[in-house]
């Protein structure tokens, strides 16, 4: 329980960092050109968030044991 509790610290820290500061890790990672050429222009920002939020409900899930189901076969 404590590595669930200490992996939902980080990966949720990992996206609520992402949604804080989606312009830093923009600059950070550089942009994504299939992103900006298929989805529209800036859209990179917005994939960031939806990402952060991913992160942050995935990060839940795992805590109360919903994502067991993928990590039984390790």
């Amino acid at each position: 329980m404590v590595f669930r509790i200490f992996m939902t610290l980080l990966w949720g820290g990992a996206g609520f960092t992402m949604l804080l500061y989606t312009r830093q890790v923009a600059d950070f990672t550089g942009m994504n050109s299939w992103v900006e050429n298929n989805v529209g222009a800036g859209q990179t920002y917005t994939l960031i968030k939806v990402l952060g939020m991913v992160f942050i409900f995935g990060s839940f899930l795992y805590l109360i044991g919903q994502l067991d189901w993928i990590f039984e076969k390790f």
